[in-house]
C-alpha cells in the first residue's frame, strides 16, 4: 500500500534536492528531468512518485507485489484470465467513481500505447461486475508486475480526449494537480478524500 502522503522512499527514488519555503508552506521538489505532458507514457514515472495516479498493483522496496488499487488477483487454473478485485469507495479527484469500467478503459488505453501492456499477451481487459478480468492468449505470470508499472496508471474517464489522448492528470492519488506547465512545473495540493486518508504534507510542487 502506497502511504498517503510524499514518502521518504518517494523521494528518495526522484533523488532529487529538496526545499520547503519557511513562509509559503509548499515542499519544492527540483528535478533534472522534463515533464513532458499529461500522458504516464511520457511523465507517469513523475506523477507516480508524487502520488498523484496510482496502479491496481503496488511494489513494496523489497520488490513484493502489495495491493493498490486492486486488493486481490487471482490466475485462473489454467493461467488465461486473471481477475482483480478492486478497492470499494475510491474516488478520482474529479469526484467520479473508480470502478471496473474506469480502470478497464484506463489500461485499453495504455495498452494501445507504446509500453509493457503492449507487449503481453492481453487479448481482452473488462469490467466484471465489481472486478476487471485481463484474458490472455497464453499464461503470463508477470501480469500484475506489469500492472504496478507507471505507464498502467489509472485515471478518470474525464482525463482522455479522443484517440485517447490524455489532456488532463486526474488520478486517484493522495495529491491533485492543481496547475502543470509541462516541461517545467507541476504544483499539486493534498487530496482529503483519498482513501487512504488525507497527506501530511498539504502542497508540493
Amino acid at each position: 500500500m502506497r502511504p498517503a502522503f510524499l514518502s521518504a522512499a518517494a523521494l528518495a527514488a526522484l533523488s532529487l534536492p529538496l526545499t520547503a519555503g519557511a513562509n509559503d508552506g509548499v515542499l519544492d521538489i527540483v528535478a533534472p528531468f522534463e515533464i513532458k505532458g499529461a500522458d504516464p507514457v511520457t511523465s507517469g514515472n513523475i506523477f507516480i512518485k508524487m502520488d498523484l495516479a496510482e496502479t491496481l498493483v503496488n511494489v513494496d522496496p523489497d520488490g513484493r507485489l502489495t495491493p493498490g488499487l486492486a486488493l486481490s488477483w487471482q490466475a485462473s487454473d489454467d493461467g488465461l484470465e486473471w481477475r482483480f478485485e478492486l478497492r470499494p469507495d475510491v474516488v478520482f479527484h474529479d469526484g467520479s467513481a473508480f470502478d471496473a469500467d474506469a480502470a478497464a478503459h484506463a489500461l485499453n488505453v495504455a495498452r494501445a500505447k507504446p509500453g509493457l501492456l503492449e507487449t503481453a499477451p492481453i487479448s481482452a481487459i473488462a469490467a466484471d461486475g465489481g472486478d476487471l478480468v485481463v484474458t490472455l492468449t497464453e499464461p503470463f505470470a508477470p501480469l500484475p508486475a506489469f500492472l504496478s508499472e507507471y505507464r498502467s496508471l489509472i485515471l478518470a474517464p474525464a482525463a482522455y480526449g479522443p484517440d485517447g489522448e490524455v489532456t488532463e492528470v486526474i488520478g486517484t492519488g493522495p495529491y491533485r494537480v492543481t496547475r502543470l506547465d509541462a516541461p517545467l512545473r507541476l504544483e499539486a495540493q493534498g487530496f482529503a478524500d483519498h482513501w487512504d486518508g488525507p497527506p501530511f504534507i498539504d502542497r508540493a510542487s
